[in-house]
């Protein structure tokens, strides 16, 4: 039997203003039985209601904080000069770890997650502000 269709197995509490966290995607079973455990992976495209405010959404939503952090990272890694081969590839690496190749699109996935949160739109447009691709 070929695998058609998959659902999604949740743990935790309904989400809502006043919870800790969103509930988690515990694992996911196909139409013919094969199942995939992803315990503890949080459910990525929950969207965060409008009425929370920036500190709760970045207590809620870890992901934001670690992209701001990398664009930041990015912005200032592709701002450096490579003024010799060792320091281009200091830069290169550090470019490569912070997976600033992937930042254009991580940034767009999480802007259409907060889609209705302005305080996090604007804090992803502060973060993104001077990043173009290298």
């Amino acid at each position: 039997m070929a695998v058609t269709g998959w659902y999604l197995v949740f743990v935790g509490p309904p989400y809502g203003v006043g919870f800790a966290e969103p509930p988690r995607i515990e694992r996911a079973v196909s139409n013919c039985g094969h199942s995939l455990v992803l315990n503890s992976v949080p459910l990525a495209l929950q969207a965060y209601p409008a009425e929370l405010s920036l500190g709760q959404i970045l207590a809620l939503a870890p992901g934001l904080n670690e992209l701001v952090e990398r664009a930041e990272g990015c912005i200032h890694f592709a701002g450096e000069e490579p003024y010799d081969d060792a320091r281009r590839a200091d830069i290169e690496q550090a470019l490569t770890e912070l997976r600033c190749d992937t930042l254009a699109k991580d940034a767009a996935f999480e802007r259409a997650r907060f889609e209705g949160a302005p305080e996090a739109q604007a804090r992803l447009d502060q973060a993104m502000d001077g990043w173009s691709e290298p």
